[in-house]
């Protein structure tokens, strides 16, 4: 959304960073220690919930330090080089729009406007 109002890519990108990161966070470190005592158990059995926890939190910390660093840099990868190719196709005035309803099958909601090429010829 930054970037659409106007900011670099790298702005974009570090302003997304930071307000994912509080989330991600609160997340990962709440199912990180809720596998804390999968770690730290003990008794018959206990090997195999030890070598369980410690592979899933192993991969929540992985996952986490990905979500963090990876999908901002990703992000501004992605974007550089769809700028470089002349970026996404922008509708003009002229562009047909057909309406297309949003939502699942019960809840639909407004009909959107979108551009014409985006719609695949069936589905018109």
């Amino acid at each position: 959304m930054e970037y659409e109002k106007g900011k670099t890519v790298a702005e974009a990108a570090l302003a997304a960073a930071r307000l994912r990161l509080r989330p991600i966070l609160m997340t990962s470190f709440a199912f990180i220690l809720g596998v804390v005592p999968l770690v730290l158990s003990s008794g018959s059995g206990a090997h195999g919930r030890i070598l369980l926890g410690i592979a899933v939190l192993g991969g929540m910390l992985a996952a986490s330090l990905l979500a963090i660093f990876l999908i901002p840099v990703a992000f501004a990868v992605v974007q550089t080089l769809a700028h470089r190719r002349g970026g996404p196709i922008q509708p003009t005035p002229d562009t047909p729009m057909i309406p297309v309803l949003q939502g699942d099958g019960d809840r639909q909601s407004a009909p959107v406007a979108v551009p014409a090429h985006y719609v695949p010829e069936g589905e018109r």
